[in-house]
């Protein structure tokens, strides 16, 4: 497939010189998506799993392109954030180190922020709680401000996690 994206670029590329120069990249990447739009299409139709998935990465990554050149001033700060979520679509493995990585992420902070350290085990189960039960750590425990914030980030990223991995998993199901 990479060979296919590389090929519909670099033709993008050659009738984008009939463009101007302010718009030629816009326009590029405009014929671009719409070529990749269709191939997730006929990808779909005929059962082609693993080819619509690549072209749907494919997509993401034009599409952020065009929305970043569209909302250039303000797309620096949210970019990151698109850029991440986009990544986390790409591959279920992926997703799942995501997960693991951000619960043990927590696991230290809590840890870390907790002066009494009763165990690995006690941060571990706060972590857990706050990233998968949306339930951050109370503001009058030990860990003080450091872990409500924290907890507080955990339990928004949790959210959102959740979120993108139900609509993953409903994409996945609906699909095969």
């Amino acid at each position: 497939m990479g060979v296919r994206f590389a090929e519909i670029r670099a033709e993008m590329r050659l009738i984008g010189k009939w463009f101007g120069r302010r718009s030629r990249d816009t326009a590029i990447l405009n014929g671009e998506l719409s070529i990749l739009s269709s191939l997730v299409t006929i990808y779909r139709d005929h059962n082609e799993f693993d080819e619509e998935e690549k072209c749907l990465n494919r997509v993401r990554q034009v599409h952020r392109g065009i929305w970043r050149r569209r909302n250039a001033p303000l797309s620096w700060a949210i970019w990151p954030l698109k850029a991440y979520v986009d990544y986390l679509l790409g591959s279920t493995l992926r997703f799942a180190a995501a997960l693991l990585l951000w619960v043990v992420g927590l696991t230290a902070i809590f840890y870390a922020s907790d002066p009494d350290k009763p165990g690995i085990g006690t941060a571990l189960h706060t972590a857990v709680a706050t990233f998968f039960g949306i339930d951050p750590p109370e503001l009058g425990n030990e860990m003080g401000w450091w872990g409500f914030v924290f907890g507080l980030l955990g339990s928004f990223s949790g959210f959102l996690h959740l979120g993108i991995f139900i609509s993953r998993l409903y994409n996945l199901i609906s699909r095969k």
